[in-house]
């Protein structure tokens, strides 16, 4: 109960390092490949128990059933929503799915919006999060049947801690970060979802069937494979550009999921970083 872990401010074990380092070690062995495109293309780390995942197809359509309905009054949000699922293929992210063979195990993601407003109560911002927790009572998701990954944010204190001790900060993010992974494409169709392109505009606008070709935060995996993906680039760089080791360490130890913090004595030292 008292267990601090999650937080990242709990110190691990010789025991969990070594199971972190094995891990660690297989998903990327294994699982995570570099594309000519720079970015990186991963695997899902399915358990032993994927043949107990569910059909949940009519609970992702009533699940936008629900959403739809919600929006029929207030059509800045549908016209929000549709926008994002719009970028969303636009960009790439995802695709138009394969029609599901015969036999095949696919899943359904549900759709959740997620709303940023201001001192108003306006909404000024949507997300789409997209869930892989949707399932019946005795059936398994997504979530259930995919390795969680091990925890390999840093000690959240030292970080705070080597934040503090130059003058200057460094302070930046990665965009979008766990879409810069690409899925494997046999495993999309384990990430399909419905949306009904062009709604806003047109409410009798056909429901269409889409899969994410990228990884998304709603997958239970997702932290560990967006770290891991991280460490294996700059263990890369590191080999490619030896004469900059020092750096790249320095980054590996100061970046705490999608951020990295950091500081230096001089501006010089910080434009070198």
């Amino acid at each position: 109960f008292w267990s601090t872990e999650l937080l990242g401010i709990e110190p691990q074990s010789q025991d969990k390092f070594k199971e972190e380092s094995s891990g660690l070690k297989n998903f990327l062995e294994n699982n995570i490949k570099r594309m000519e495109n720079g970015h990186y293309m991963v695997s899902l780390p399915f358990k032993g128990n994927i043949r107990t995942l569910g059909d949940n197809e009519n609970i992702a359509r009533g699940s936008l059933t629900r959403l739809l309905a919600k929006t029929r009054n207030n059509t800045d949000l549908l016209k929000s929503l549709d926008m994002q699922l719009a970028k969303y293929v636009e960009k790439g992210y995802a695709e138009f799915a394969s029609p599901e063979k015969p036999g095949e195990l696919v899943h359904y993601l549900t759709l959740l919006p997620v709303f940023k407003r201001n001192t108003s109560e306006e909404i000024i911002k949507v997300r789409v999060v997209k869930d892989a927790g949707a399932r019946r009572k005795d059936e398994a998701a997504l979530n259930d049947v995919l390795e969680c990954g091990d925890n390999l944010l840093p000690d959240i204190i030292k970080v705070l801690l080597r934040f503090r001790q130059d003058e200057i900060a460094i302070v930046s993010d990665i965009e979008k970060a766990s879409l810069q992974y690409e899925i494997q494409p046999d495993h999309r169709t384990f990430l399909r979802l419905f949306w009904p392109s062009d709604i806003s505009q047109d409410r009798n606008a056909p429901i269409k069937e889409f899969w994410s070709a990228v990884l998304d935060f709603g997958i239970i995996s997702s932290p560990f494979i967006h770290c891991a993906g991280i460490k294996y680039h700059i263990a890369q760089l590191i080999k490619e550009h030896p004469e900059r080791s020092n750096l790249l360490q320095d980054i590996d130890k100061n970046f705490y999921m999608d951020d990295l913090i950091a500081t230096t004595n001089s501006v010089d030292e910080g434009l070198v970083f």
